[in-house]
């Protein structure tokens, strides 16, 4: 079930981002990621431990 409500709130992520254009991302704490757009809508994501951030 948690494995269904995961990808439930994947996709509707992906539906409010869809067409969204990133403007700048932001690393302020090795343990923190801030993705901004051109619409003003933000991301932020942080962890206990530092993030790696990979872009493929």
């Amino acid at each position: 079930m948690v494995e269904n409500n995961l990808q439930q709130e994947a996709k509707r992520a992906t539906t409010l981002l869809k067409g969204k254009i990133v403007t700048k991302c932001i690393r302020n704490k090795p343990n923190e990621i801030i993705i901004t757009f051109s619409d003003g809508t933000r991301i932020f994501i942080d962890s206990k431990s530092n993030l790696e951030l990979s872009i493929t």
